[in-house]
This record gives structure tokens, sequence and C-alpha cells, in this order.
């Protein structure tokens, strides 16, 4: 038997008349109208639909498809709005979606509303020969902006009459009614209503500048990304869906700082003082929840970490952390609703799309490829200065400045790889990142032993719980800090292995210019 064929009909398209063109031929009978309606949900950067799969529920009813319709699965789930896959009690169903969703909420993105009319086509023996399905469906996004989607015809064959098949095919292309494509679907449909491609959703930073454009006009691009993304992330902060939102909220707010002082010398001096203080308390009123969200995130990895008789104490602790965060949630909720955030983001935009003209910024007025150029060579050699005058003696506040100081090169280079080789930025962060990493785990084990520290201190003697809580933290105290000398340990190899003699060439080759960056002005 041949597949349906789907046809996309034309708003001013009259099916009845289709209809009564057929009666000559066949007898039709109208099998009646199917309302249906599907709630689409997927992470908020599709990973789901990015690795082939669609998910709709229906209540608690969750159907999870690929791409192509076939059924994966369908089980009874989580009610909750935002489900993560640890909310799903079928365990091969938990499978599925770990590994594809992580720490990411499922959110309910489409609601797809479908009215579907059958007719059966009879032949003279009252034999059913053909089905025709009209399908009307609207789309809403995010439960807000409501679009109509083309009306489509679902010509399903019969087995062993290909006649009548054949018949209706050529009627509408008589009428010049186009055949789909084999991967129509309602999905597909709603994405482009909506003007949207999952397949180019990523959190990871770009931006294209020119290579002729000055400092001004190349901090004002950066920046309006940045204050995109800030914007992007604050719904979803603010609803508390998945931990990922407040996290890139700051990491937009930290990349704008670290704009901020890297281009310092080309700013007006009086706003960039103004700005530098408002973005720092932006990144300190978000710190609580997100510091929490960390240990939160790892409570699976405590509890492997210490033996079944430490677990009590170490429930109560994450019990107390809960508790601890809904009211940190309360307040960094009245400050993004607060009109000092709303000045700080209405404010930084109007500075930004003033920047490029301002007069009483000279400096801001060079060619960016020139200037930047210079300091990133300037950064690299301090870079590679630091830590190579890190020694197993020195504190751990080096290694922690060297942290700072290398994620601020990390971001200068990602700020303006458009201008060089974007290929030799590419390969040269890829051998930075391991760097980043040492250091990274090695400060973030030193903040939550100092946590743990200090909430140990506080624990009251004779309290409820206070021996088991004060074991548990004791022991993970123990192992974070055997875990930091391990990473400590392994810096200086881990450095030498970054500053390496093929690796300061990789970054030489950063400077070749690329194609479209010919008439650019040279590095000094």
């Amino acid at each position: 038997m041949s597949e349906p064929l789907i046809f996309v009909l034309p708003e001013t398209f009259d099916f009845d008349s289709l209809l009564h063109r057929f009666e000559d031929s066949y007898s039709i009978d109208d099998l009646g109208s199917k309302r249906d309606e599907k709630l689409y949900l997927d992470t908020w950067e599709w990973h789901l639909f990015r690795n082939g799969m669609v998910m709709n529920r229906q209540g608690i009813n969750y159907t999870l498809q690929s791409n192509k319709a076939d059924s994966i699965f369908c089980k009874h789930g989580s009610r909750k709005k935002y489900p993560f896959w640890w909310d799903f009690s079928n365990e091969e169903f938990r499978q599925i979606l770990k590994p594809v969703t992580d720490i990411r909420a499922l959110i309910p993105l489409f609601t797809v509303s479908s009215n579907a009319r059958t007719f059966a086509l009879r032949n003279r023996d009252e034999k059913v020969v053909l089905r025709l399905r009209k399908v009307d469906s609207s789309v809403s996004w995010m439960e807000e902006e409501t679009q109509v989607l083309a009306t489509v015809l679902i010509v399903e064959p019969m087995r062993g009459y290909k006649k009548p098949f054949k018949h209706v095919r050529k009627r509408l292309a008589d009428l010049s009614v186009e055949e789909s494509p084999g991967d129509y679907d309602l999905l597909t449909q709603a994405h482009e209503a909506f003007g949207i491609n999952p397949n180019a959703s990523d959190a990871k930073f770009s931006v294209q500048l020119d290579a002729n454009e000055t400092i001004g006009q190349a901090i004002c691009d950066i920046s309006m990304v940045l204050h995109a993304a800030m914007l992007r992330n604050l719904p979803g902060t603010l609803n508390d869906i998945d931990s990922e939102f407040l996290h890139d909220f700051r990491v937009s707010v930290r990349r704008t700082r670290s704009l901020l002082s890297l281009m310092k010398k080309y700013l007006p001096e009086e706003e960039r003082a103004h700005f530098q203080r408002e973005f720092k308390w932006l990144g300190t009123v978000t710190g609580p929840v997100r510091d929490l969200d960390v240990y939160l995130l790892r409570t699976d990895e405590f509890r492997a970490m210490l033996p079944e008789e430490l677990h009590p104490g170490l429930e109560c602790f994450f019990q107390a952390l809960e508790r601890q965060r809904k009211r940190q949630l309360q307040k960094l909720r009245e400050n993004l609703k607060s009109d000092q955030f709303q000045n700080v983001v209405n404010s930084w935009q109007h500075f930004l799309l003033e920047l490029p003209e301002r007069e009483d910024s000279s400096r801001g007025q060079r060619v960016c490829r020139k200037v930047v150029g210079n300091i990133i060579k300037k950064r690299f050699k301090r870079l590679l200065k630091h830590g190579c005058g890190i020694t197993q003696e020195s504190p751990d506040e080096s290694l922690h400045n060297l942290r700072i100081e290398g994620k601020k090169f990390r971001y200068l280079l990602e700020f303006y790889r458009s201008l060089f080789n974007g290929e030799a930025v590419d390969a040269y962060l890829k051998q930075m990142k391991k760097l980043q990493n040492n250091l990274g785990d090695f400060n973030d084990l030193s903040v939550q032993k100092d946590m743990l520290v200090q909430r140990l201190s506080t624990i009251q003697p004779g309290s409820k719980n206070a021996i088991e809580i004060a074991a548990a933290l004791g022991g993970l105290i123990v192992l974070l800090g055997d875990s930091q000398k391990q990473v400590r340990m392994k810096f200086e190899q881990t450095f030498q292995a970054f500053a390496t003699v093929e690796n300061i060439a990789l970054m030489e080759n950063i400077f070749e210019l690329p194609p479209n960056s010919r008439n650019a002005g040279g590095i000094e």
C-alpha cells in the first residue's frame, strides 16, 4: 500500500467543491470530526528535538516519539508543570531522558490544537477505496500568542485500490495543490510559524563583528548580545524553572563585567565606573541562590562519597539548604523585579546605543582589531608569567587570581573571535580548557569546603540531629580537602602542558587575518 500523501491547501481553497467533483464516481461518507490538543515539551535549548525526539503530554500521559513520528514511549508521568527526567517513575523512560536533558527541565512550549474531519470514498460495491482527512490546526507558543496553521489534506490510500488514489492525486495537481514533503509535521509548522530554528539554539556566546568597526561599536555589539541573553533568561530565573536559567543569566552578567574591565581605557570613565558598580551589585544579589544550587545539584554525588551511616545527617543538611534556598529565592525575585534592576538594564541599553557616536571617547573610535590584537598579546604574556611563578609553596590565592585572569582571557578571545582566525581561537581554547578545569575544580572545592566549615561552626550542641549533621559535614570536609590537595598537585603538570611551545605557536596563528578582514589594520 502506498504511503499517505499530505497536501497543504491554499487559504481560499474550496474543499466542499473538491468533494463535489468526486460524487459522480464515488459515494462519500462523512465520518465526523475529531478534536485533539497536545502540549509539546522540550528543554529551553531544544535538547530533545536536536537529538531526534519529540515529546507531548495530555494530562499526565506523556508520549515520546522520534522526529519521524515513530513511538518510543507512552507512559504516565509527572504532574509537575516543569518536570525533570528524575520526576518520571519508569526507569527505562528515565534512562532515555537523562543523557539528553541532564539538569534542564522539560518546558511546555507549544500547544497544538487540531480538528480532523474524515471522509470515506466508496465505490459502487460500497467498499472504502480512499480516505480523505482535512486537518485544521492552530498553535500557541508558551501559552500566549496563537497562530493559525495552514489547512492540510491527508489522502490515505486503501490496499488494492490504486486508481482512486491516482484520481484524487491528479485532481489536486490540476487545482495546483502541491504535495508536501514526506517529513511534514505539525511541530515543524509550529516552529516556522514563530520563526524558531531549534537546531540553531545554543547557549554558547557568539557575535559577528566587522573587521573595520571601532572599539566603541564592537563593545556595543558584544554587550547587546549579552544584554539580550540576560533578558532571555530572566523569566526562567524568576519562575525558577531550572537552575541553568540563573546560571546563564549570571554568565551574561559576569561576561559584561569582564568586558567593562578589559575595555576600561576605551569607555567614558564616569559611566564605566557606574555600570561596573551596578553589574557587581547584580552579581552579588544573584550569588546566594546559585551557590546553594551548586550544592543541591551534587546531592547524589555527596551521598556516594559518604558511608550510609552518615546519610541521615546529610539529608538533614540538604533539607536545611532547601529551606534556605526558598528564602534566598524570594530575595532574588525582589531584586530582579526592583526599580534598580529595571534602571540598570534600561540605562545600560541606552548607553550602549549611544556609545559608538560618543565624542568624549576618542579612544573608542580606534579600529577594534588592531587594539584588541595588542591586548590579547599582553594578556597572554601576563597569563604565562603569572602561571610560571606559581609553585607548590604559593598560597591558594595565587591559583584563584590565575583562574580569574584565565577566565577574562578566554572571554576576550570569545568576544573578538570573528576578527581573527576563528579555527585557531577554537583550537587554543580547547587546549586552555584543561587548565581552566583544573583551576575551576580547585576553586570550587575550596569554596565548598569553606562553606561546610562555616556551616559546621553554626551547629548548636544539643540541637536536633546536631551530632548526625556534624558527623556528615565533618566527613565531607575531610573528603573535599583531600580532593583539593590532589587537584593542587596536578596544577603544575597541567600548566606545563598548557604553556608548551606548540600552544604558544598556536596563539600566533590566531592573528592570521580571516578572508573578510584583509583590509583591516595590522597588529603592532
